[in-house]
């Protein structure tokens, strides 16, 4: 049964880019107009120290003056969740001495340079920027045009006219009229300012993590977690209760037999896939129970020496999984890609067994042997058990984002949020990879106690135990992402 009910919207890269819709004759907008899209402009993109003031220019060369502060409960994170006070209409001609229109003197006005940068430095949400379209500063509506963030200024021209599109452009300084440049000067190809941990990832990639970085805090992706021994198909489960929808993100396992086949399926069908390992111990054939192995510090060392047996049999189960990974690469496909996953200080799989040291070591290893191979499909997303402890914790450069699992009923969890977070940091989305209860949206963002970027429910009778009107209720809610809520991450 299929979900889709139109063609997939493009996924247009700058993550922080939501654009105001214009009339295309209004000459004058009054804040009547203007403010009902005001608080869903985002302000993720700014750090707290930048929190300061952002100017909109109006065609009448009006300026809505606003104020960014955080809510009672801010996300922990540089991606912050403002609440929009606006205080007045000013009629300015800029802020820090730059000019409203582009024309007038000022000590900012030159090509959108100079004065204090709030957000694009030379764009409309820059203090001492040209609002109206100075020479490469990147203007805000132009005149009658719209917002572009810096990339060019805008003379009235729709979304592929001058002033680039929403997702060219990049986000550094003064890219170019017609259409922008791919990274302004200074931006970032893809258009936001996120960088994969593998640098070679490949422009799907990059869309997609630009997608989690934009969500974060406002929405949830759903998951589930479809294993080959349920008696039936989870993912079939959920979408029976929900009237139709199924979860955004299909989990899989190299463990199972379907997993490539599943996640290409989920990837044609609009939907997303993550895949973790059941890695059996080095030496042993996979399967759970090996997984589960007793390993000791001494052999974990052996496992991570060059040249011996245990080593040589981690390398064979690296080939395994690149393999599969390639396979999927070759069709397209991006993984969510969990290795070495339920990591905690003496921990209940082989990997998690020794020190923290010897588990970063094992991470490393994976991470350049797959770079190495040329995967760069992947999101690697490294996956705590409900006791994260930072010893286990890789560098922040060989993962793109971090998360943790429970099987407790207390959902949203955000106890368990904060205790990531505390380990984490606030830098990267914080996904819960697994749980045995479905989360509320409704819970998860009062206060945004517990935003998680993802939720994967556990199979079979995990998922099961859930009632049906918790399911339904879920999916339900307008914070819920479902698969044909996705957009098209291959489109540029």
């Amino acid at each position: 049964m299929s979900d889709k009910t139109g063609p997939k919207r493009q996924y247009h890269s700058k993550r922080h880019l939501r654009r105001i819709p214009v009339p295309a004759q209004t000459k004058h907008y009054s804040p009547d107009w203007i403010l009902p899209s005001w608080p869903r402009w985002p302000t993720r993109h700014l750090s707290p120290q930048d929190r300061r003031c952002i100017l909109v220019g109006m065609p009448n060369h009006s300026l809505i003056f606003a104020h960014a502060c955080p809510a009672s409960r801010p996300r922990r994170s540089n991606h912050f969740r403002a609440t929009w006070l606006v205080h007045t209409a000013l009629l300015l001609s800029g802020c820090a001495g730059g000019s409203a229109d582009g024309e007038g003197p000022g000590p900012s006005d030159t090509e959108g340079s100079g004065g204090e940068p709030i957000a694009a430095v030379g764009g409309a949400f820059a203090s001492g920027g040209s609002t109206g379209g100075g020479a490469g500063g990147g203007s805000a509506f132009g005149v009658g045009g719209q917002i572009v963030d810096s990339g060019g200024t805008s003379a009235g021209g729709s979304d592929s006219d001058a002033g680039g599109t929403l997702g060219s452009g990049g986000s550094g300084t003064g890219g170019s009229a017609a259409g922008g440049s791919s990274s302004g000067a200074g931006g970032q190809s893809g258009g936001c300012n996120i960088e994969p941990a593998n640098p070679s990832s490949n422009q799907t990639v990059r869309n997609l993590l630009c997608y989690l970085h934009d969500i974060y805090g406002e929405k949830v992706l759903s998951g589930q977690q479809d294993c080959h021994w349920s008696a039936s198909s989870d993912v079939e489960y959920v979408a029976a209760r929900t009237g139709g929808k199924y979860p955004a993100i299909v989990g899989g396992d190299f463990l199972y037999e379907n997993a490539v086949a599943q996640a290409t399926q989920s990837w044609n069908a609009g939907g997303l896939s993550m895949i973790r390992y059941h890695m059996g111990r080095p030496l042993d054939a996979d399967s759970y129970e090996s997984s589960l192995a007793a390993m000791s510090v001494a052999e974990l060392t052996d496992t991570l020496t060059p040249g011996t047996a245990r080593h040589s049999s981690l390398l064979s189960k690296f080939d395994h999984a690149a393999s599969e990974l390639a396979l999927l690469q070759n069709a397209g496909v991006v993984v969510l890609w969990a290795p070495f996953h339920e990591v905690q200080p003496g921990g209940w799989f082989w990997w998690s067994r020794g020190s923290g040291e010897q588990l970063k070591a094992l991470w490393d290893l994976m991470f350049e042997n797959f770079v190495a191979r040329g995967l760069n499909n992947l999101i690697w997303l490294f996956p705590f058990s409900q006791n994260p402890d930072s010893a286990y914790l890789p560098s922040p450069t060989l993962f793109d984002i971090a998360g943790v699992d429970t099987y407790d009923a207390g959902q949203p969890f955000a106890t368990l949020y904060d205790k990531a977070v505390g380990v984490i940091g606030t830098d990267v989305p914080i996904p819960l990879h697994e749980t045995g209860t479905i989360v509320s949206p409704d819970a998860m963002f009062q206060n945004n106690q517990a935003p998680w970027v993802l939720f994967s429910v556990w199979c079979d009778t995990y998922l099961r135990a859930n009632s049906d009107s918790s399911i339904a209720a879920t999916y339900a809610s307008e914070r819920t992402i479902s698969r044909s809520d996705l957009p098209d991450f291959s489109q540029p």
